[in-house]
């Protein structure tokens, strides 16, 4: 796969680094701060304190539901997931390498999709049994951080994933082998044992193994204006014909040989 291609600059390189930064500075605030539910005066509440008249405690110093202990669980798979996803986008951003960069958008792309179903899931789990036991919706801002981030995230990775098959599929596509099929021609002029050969994607025939030894040589790079040998009073440039007086002093055309993987037929 070309490296250069990897390497180069993506318009979705820019978006893509701002909604993860967003998204981390997101997670964190809200998987830190003890406001999932309440308010900052009287009493409120995170997943790691309980804070009461501005005095908090940690959550391991009271007793919590199963639910809460599951939420906290998966909150920490995404926060790892988190790290992952913010070293995953350093080499996608910084690295010059194609294989680096493709490494760091693939890091991206499964750190953002695991961080974005362990925090979805965490809140619905969280948000479902505690309306179920209080009967009441939470209100804190630290909740729905975590809510919107985990959407958000969820977005990020499947969009990343395809960006990754589209640009696979682009530098498959631009690399295959034997896009070009020219065919295996000789023109061979009267004054002059030199050849032209068209492109070829596959190793050289015995018939046009036969045909170099003869003294055609059937090598890229040699006149590159089809139809003009190198002699000297023809015309190199498209368009610049000879005139009917000039013609008349021109050497004989040269005749074409038509090369086949056998032998060498004169047309």
């Amino acid at each position: 796969m070309d490296s250069n291609r990897l390497s180069a600059p993506d318009k979705w390189d820019t978006p893509c680094c701002v909604v993860s930064c967003l998204c981390i500075i997101g997670y964190i605030i809200g998987f830190a701060v003890p406001f999932w539910h309440g308010n900052s005066t009287l009493a409120s509440f995170g997943l790691w304190q309980i804070c009461i008249l501005k005095q908090c405690v940690t959550s391991s110093a009271y007793s919590a539901q199963a639910f809460f202990r599951a939420t906290q669980g998966l909150m920490c798979l995404g926060l790892i997931a988190i790290f992952f996803l913010v070293a995953g986008q350093a080499m996608w951003i910084f690295s010059s390498q194609g294989g680096n960069k493709r490494s760091g958008h693939t890091m991206v792309a499964g750190s953002a999709l695991f961080a974005g179903i362990c925090s979805f899931l965490g809140v619905v789990v969280f948000g479902a049994e505690f309306t179920r036991l209080y009967d009441t919706a939470l209100t804190g801002f630290g909740y729905w951080f975590c809510v919107i981030v985990s959407v958000v995230l969820l977005f990020q990775g499947l969009f990343c994933i395809y960006r990754l098959r589209v640009t696979r599929g682009d530098a498959s596509q631009a690399n295959s082998p034997g896009r070009v099929l020219a065919p295996l021609q000789y023109h061979v002029g009267a004054h002059s044992n030199q050849a032209f050969v068209g492109q070829q994607s596959q190793p050289m025939a015995p018939g046009l193994q036969s045909a170099q030894q003869e003294g055609f040589p059937a090598q890229p790079g040699y006149p590159t204006q089809p139809g003009y040998p190198t002699q000297p009073g023809y015309p190199t440039q498209p368009g610049s014909y000879p005139t009917q007086q000039q013609q008349q002093s021109y050497p004989p055309q040269p005749q074409h040989y038509a090369i086949s993987h056998d032998d060498v037929a004169i047309n």
